[in-house]
């Protein structure tokens, strides 16, 4: 439906932004993402709107039992060590959980939409990743150095591509998803535009 559409499509493009899109909420430890408030939406939304045949949805899919039993055991570890750390590292330790949690919820999601939705999905995710791509090799001819950051407690670089994660490893992780995705996604992307991706996302990754 709209609604479903409109999510995905300010998901895809609140994505790139990465790490240039958080949201301080108790001093500087504790952090939420734009993309983490628009999945919780999402996925809460749509959990809801399909209570009725979620249980049958979760009992079907092979991925449901793994999920629960590592979720299972992420709160299990919070509350055997809750009187061994202070509130606000229990607070951030169940939010990394939280997060996970629902990220998890929005394969689910996803997964059933319908399939133009899912194809918007796919086509959107490619954008997204040339975004990611582009925003990183401007950071990288503009402002090479970015040791200064190191004020801010993120780690001190100097001519490698970090932004828009903040995290050299972490931003080339999601380029080489990105790299297969538009190597595998069975969509109809013009050939130029195929050809356009890899290369920008391919010279990124170097």
């Amino acid at each position: 439906g709209f609604k479903n559409r409109l999510f995905l499509v300010l998901l895809l493009i609140i994505f790139p932004f990465g790490q240039l899109a958080r949201i301080n909420l108790i001093g500087s430890e504790v952090v939420i993402h734009a993309n983490d408030i628009l999945v919780g939406l999402f996925v809460s939304s749509w959990f809801f709107l399909n209570r009725k045949i979620l249980p049958g949805i979760l009992k079907e899919d092979s991925l449901t039992k793994p999920l629960a039993i590592l979720i299972g055991a992420m709160f299990l570890s919070l509350l055997v060590n809750i009187s061994q750390y202070s509130f606000q590292h229990i607070l951030i330790s169940s939010l990394y959980s939280i997060r996970f949690m629902v990220y998890a919820g929005l394969y689910f999601v996803v997964k059933n939409l319908p399939e133009q939705e899912k194809k918007l999905a796919k086509f959107g995710f490619v954008y997204a990743i040339l975004a990611v791509a582009v925003i990183g090799l401007i950071q990288y001819v503009v402002m090479p150095d970015v040791s200064f950051f190191a004020a801010t407690a993120w780690d001190d670089h100097f001519y490698r591509l970090v932004f828009p994660f903040m995290d050299p490893g972490f931003t080339g992780a999601i380029l080489v998803l990105g790299l297969l995705a538009i190597f595998n996604f069975k969509i109809n992307l013009h050939k130029y535009l195929r050809y356009g991706a890899l290369s920008v996302v391919f010279i990124a990754m170097m």
